[in-house]
């Protein structure tokens, strides 16, 4: 523990940037981390086939699964706290070292103890698939512990170069070792598993260079960041579950074809999430930093008309722009998407708001409501996947997101006055654009 009589260092607070500023450059490295990442997927695609490609995302969807399990809320308590609470860096960063190796030991011997006891939960992947996989979960963790620190810092720049970075050397790795060193289906799961270890490393180094040196483990500090954290996590992770469960069904039920398949089109779909993301993102540590319901719905609302538009547009360009990257053996995937599609736009208006609740300390109906979607997604899928085949794990997806925003949208009604404010209304892209310029709010005193 750190001493009591450590005074407590200025709070870490957001850029002083322009939230259209940190937008920018946060969506310029999300879209170059997007279109590494989908360069990847057809390298593997092209040279391992549906099967393959079943398999390898497989494989990346457990770590990604456990990588949200294990998360415990601290993505977003990192930066809360040294926001709100001006918890020094050297303490949350001890806390952050020391919860990634135990929550990633814990993890490891889990998913080996599902492939000893429940195979089928794994299926199509061997022992050393998953051994890899196990092996991966420690360092993907404090990669994202980590970058919540550096997004609490204000580092945006940082916070964008590292990602790029990192996924830029995951793509040279597949590249050569797919088309030079013919690896196979455990090679790619080598290079795909290990890419959250090469940016956690990345964080970490930038981190060390910050602060003097790494704390005690401030034992009081992490109880109130993982009280703070658990709601936050409970709907993060069912936020994930919700898209990533289906892969694991579809595998479990068709197989790793239809799994590959599947995965392609929910990759499109996590690309499309992109923009509500990074908006997201940043709205968050202003409301965390005592903005208001106004930016929130003017962020909402610019949203729903622009990222409405790219919905659609991506809609219409799926099919051929599926045909193009991955082959006409991927054509079913574009009819998948086209049934993933209302979730996509559902799920992005949600992260707004969502983020808006995280700045507010997280109230316990924002996080209830995610168990009604888990439950629909859930129910959808068990009653209707194994006797009408795939595009129903779409469906189930697009009914949950859709249920979700509903309401999302009436939560944040009753906290605002109405949900009437979150209606697009004229001359909106220039109200929005005003709100876009306002300065982040400044950091609290020490």
């Amino acid at each position: 523990m750190v001493p009591p009589t450590e005074a407590p260092a200025a709070a870490p607070g957001p850029t002083s940037r322009s939230l259209s500023a940190d937008v920018l450059v946060t969506f310029a490295g999300k879209v170059a981390v997007i279109l590494l990442q989908v360069a990847g997927t057809v390298l593997i695609a092209r040279r391992l086939g549906p099967g393959g490609r079943g398999t390898v995302a497989v494989a990346s969807g457990l770590v990604i699964v456990l990588q949200q399990f294990g998360s415990l809320g601290l993505v977003s308590a990192n930066p809360y706290f040294g926001l709100r609470h001006g918890a020094r860096v050297e303490r949350i960063l001890a806390n952050s070292l020391a919860l990634g190796a135990l929550a990633g030991a814990a993890l490891a011997a889990l998913v080996l103890l599902a492939k000893l006891l429940l195979p089928s939960t794994v299926r199509g992947l061997d022992w050393a698939d998953v051994g890899i996989v196990a092996a991966a979960i420690p360092g993907a963790l404090l990669f994202l512990y980590l970058q919540g620190i550096v997004l609490g810092a204000g580092r945006m720049v940082a916070y964008n170069v590292i990602e790029v970075a990192q996924n830029t050397v995951a793509l040279a790795a597949l590249a050569v070792g797919l088309y030079v060193l013919h690896m196979g289906v455990t090679g790619s799961i080598v290079v795909v598993a290990s890419v959250y270890s090469l940016g956690a490393v990345a964080y970490l180094i930038l981190l060390r260079a910050r602060v003097t040196r790494i704390g005690r483990i401030d034992v009081p500090l992490a109880r109130r960041m993982l009280r703070y954290a658990f709601r936050i996590y409970v709907a993060g992770f069912i936020s994930f579950l919700i898209i990533r469960l289906d892969l694991f069904l579809v595998n479990g039920y068709l197989g790793s074809r239809a799994a590959g398949l599947y995965a392609t089109a929910a990759g499109l779909a996590d690309a499309m999430f992109t923009l509500p993301m990074v908006i997201g993102l940043n709205v968050f540590p202003r409301i965390a930093g005592g903005g208001d319901t106004q930016t929130t719905a003017s962020v909402f609302r610019l949203v729903s008309l622009v990222y409405g538009a790219l919905v659609l547009l991506s809609a219409i360009l799926a099919g051929p722009a599926i045909h193009l990257l991955y082959g006409h053996r991927f054509a079913y995937s574009a009819t998948l998407y086209y049934w993933l599609a209302p979730g996509v736009l559902s799920l992005g208006l949600v992260t707004v708001l969502s983020q808006h609740f995280a700045g507010k300390g997280f109230p316990l109906g924002a996080m209830a409501v995610w168990f009604v979607g888990l439950a629909v997604n859930v129910a959808i899928n068990l009653a209707l996947l194994p006797s009408q085949g795939t595009y129903v794990a779409a469906l189930s997806s697009s009914v949950a997101y859709t249920l979700l925003l509903v309401l999302h949208i009436r939560l944040f009604g009753r906290e605002s006055g109405g949900a009437r404010q979150l209606i697009p209304r004229r001359g909106e892209l220039s109200a929005l654009g005003r709100a876009l310029l306002r300065r982040a709010p400044p950091a609290a005193p020490s």
